[in-house]
């Protein structure tokens, strides 16, 4: 199965791309300054291209697993998300995914990847780990 990760944002929307076989995330994209009606589209676009079969959300929450004010909207957007592509979607933990993010720019100096894509990937890597992991 392909994955599709997703570090939704109000202003930007990482995506990174990954799969059973490999158990690897990679980063594909930002989409930018774009309503949520064009992002919807813009990501089932892709989730039709790729074949993607899980779409991997990360949950905005504090360093304490809190809430955020992105917390809810992240959540609307995975149900509406869910019934425009109809692939299922995982809403999974990504606290501390920007950092992990900008440490990956300075210390690999990945080129063309920006800030949430990365974020994306690190949630997506995340979440195909702990699928490794638990036997999910």
């Amino acid at each position: 199965m392909k994955y599709l990760g997703i570090d939704y944002g109000t202003k930007r929307i990482g995506l990174a791309i990954g799969d059973d076989m490999t158990k690897l995330a990679l980063p594909l994209t930002t989409l930018t300054s774009q309503s949520e009606k064009d992002a919807l589209a813009a990501i089932t676009r892709i989730i039709m291209e790729e074949h993607i079969g899980k779409a991997v959300v990360g949950k905005p929450t504090t360093k304490e697993g809190k809430f955020r004010s992105i917390t809810k909207h992240a959540e609307t957007f995975c149900k509406k998300l869910y019934l425009h592509a109809g692939i299922q979607v995982v809403f999974f933990d990504e606290r501390l995914t920007s950092k992990a993010a900008d440490a990956l720019i300075r210390e690999r100096s990945q080129q063309g990847a920006g800030r949430d894509e990365l974020a994306a990937m690190v949630i997506l890597q995340n979440y195909l780990d702990w699928q490794l992991n638990t036997g999910v």
